[in-house]
């Protein structure tokens, strides 16, 4: 099996979670005015829009990560076992293996170089309404530790400035941020290839926050059951998956600041002007009739590939706390902020209250700064639904407890947070967390327990609505 995107997007149209575009779009504004429609109407599909218009040839995908359906489908899991699944694999990787280049890797079906390597080869999307200009918002981005000579993988946007230039955002706490201060300190540049169209279980594992040293291409392995398979690239002294649809070859500049944004960040409000080094273009290639993808930030298709990264680390340190963990979710309506979690709690050997849903909850903020909401709930209600975590909310928490007038709520006000969150000005201000504890109490009488028992009809699963209703004619 190919390990690439257009194996992806082939499963997805196998399962009917594919849909196609055949007329012409426009790359600013149209393709994600289509994507944001059919969020309105509360469809997710995964959309390739096969013309656009001025880059024949070129297609460009998006909503590839819009529903866990598509990522449990990536991973051949049900979606409820989507985290069980990626952390398990990601403690098994396996090496990348070099395979030979040219014209016989996909990736490198076309090679363009010098004055002919311009961004105005790519049909880059320009995504909201005031972002500053095109991005490349899916930048799977490979880059080697200028100490250590480690390679190191990424996920990053990309501004572009000029028709060979680019701005990133480089934030503190990413990985490139760090390697790219090594090299300026030594006054040299940081090669970067960019990838902005690769299997999804590859982004995946770049999303990933590894151990420093961690080679993310191996565990990007360990997702798919076998080794990438990289190719040399052209200009730099980098290895790139042989699959990619499209490479950019570059190398960010030591020196010179330029602003980059506004773009509409995971929050899906505007990032405040940053100001970013100078990237260089020096190669692209890229396969016939390539297709680009985008992640549309501040949407599913982006908070989801983010947020079930997330989840690994939430269940790992979780389980640390409280061998009762069930589930973790972190769920797109809440833009990456918010997590769920369900368990099943233990009492003890007097039958009174452990406290064991508090441990938890601190260990899940430790994990993942970015969140700065925790709901922990019993393991009968289904965390990847908003609408029963709301309910148990609603059903079975108060702020103080009616009986022993505790307080079922912790409030942290200053702790680390995210920069993209517009509450805290999208600075790296410290951010409150709020704790909820929506979990029954161990030691409540059987009659105050069956007090929370939901009521239920008898037979509704049995029913077939046509029987019923008449269809309505127009």
């Amino acid at each position: 099996m190919a390990d690439d995107l257009r194996a992806a997007l082939d499963l997805l149209d196998a399962a009917g979670d594919l849909e196609t575009v055949a007329r012409p779009v426009d790359r600013a504004w149209e393709v994600t005015a289509v994507l944001d429609r059919l969020e309105r109407d509360g469809r997710f599909p995964a959309v390739r829009f096969d013309a656009v218009q001025g880059f024949p040839g070129w297609a460009i995908a998006g909503n590839l990560f819009a529903t866990r359906s598509k990522i449990a489908a990536f991973l051949g899991c049900a979606p409820d076992r989507v985290t069980e699944t990626l952390a398990a694999r990601l403690e098994s990787p396996i090496d990348p293996i070099l395979v030979s280049g040219g014209p016989a890797a996909p990736s490198q079906e076309v090679v363009l170089l010098g004055d002919d390597a311009t961004l105005g080869r790519i049909p880059l999307v320009t995504h909201h309404e005031r972002d500053a200009a095109p991005y490349v918002s899916l930048g799977v981005t490979i880059a080697r530790d200028p100490e250590t000579g480690r390679r190191n993988m990424g996920v990053y946007r990309y501004m572009q400035h000029g028709p060979r230039t680019f701005v990133p955002s480089l934030t503190s706490i990413a990985n490139i941020s760090d390697l790219f201060k090594k090299a300026e300190e030594r006054g040299v540049p940081l090669e970067v290839a960019i990838l902005p169209g690769v299997h999804p279980l590859l982004a995946l594992a770049a999303s990933y926050s590894a151990p420093t040293g961690t080679d993310e291409l191996a565990l990007a392995g360990g997702l798919l059951g076998r080794p990438v398979e990289l190719v040399r690239a052209r200009t730099l002294d980098l290895e790139v998956p042989a699959e990619a649809e499209v490479v950019i070859e570059a190398r960010i500049m030591p020196g010179g600041r330029y602003p980059e944004a506004p773009f509409a960040d995971m929050s899906r409000s505007y990032s405040r002007v940053k100001q970013g080094p100078m990237t260089e273009v020096s190669a692209i290639t890229h396969r016939r009739n390539p297709i680009l993808q985008l992640a549309f930030s501040g949407h599913p298709d982006a908070t989801n590939m983010a947020a079930v990264c997330h989840e690994v680390a939430i269940l790992r340190a979780t389980r640390q706390a409280s061998r009762g963990i069930t589930g973790v979710h972190v769920p797109a309506s809440g833009y990456g902020f918010h997590c769920y979690i369900a368990m099943k709690k233990r009492p003890t050997v007097e039958g009174r209250e452990r406290g064991e849903q508090m441990n938890v909850m601190l260990a899940a903020l430790g994990a993942v700064p970015q969140i700065k909401l925790i709901i922990a709930v019993d393991d009968d209600v289904d965390i990847y639904s908003d609408e029963a975590v709301l309910g148990a909310l609603a059903r079975r928490f108060q702020v103080v407890d009616p009986i022993t007038r505790d307080q079922r709520i912790l409030v942290i006000p200053a702790a680390k947070g995210a920069s993209y969150d517009p509450s805290s000005f999208h600075r790296e201000y410290p951010n409150s967390k709020l704790l909820m504890d929506a979990t029954i109490r161990s030691d409540l009488t059987e009659e105050q327990r069956n007090g929370f028992t939901e009521a239920s009809t008898v037979g509704a699963d049995r029913i077939d609505l046509a029987q019923y209703l008449e269809e309505r004619t127009r």
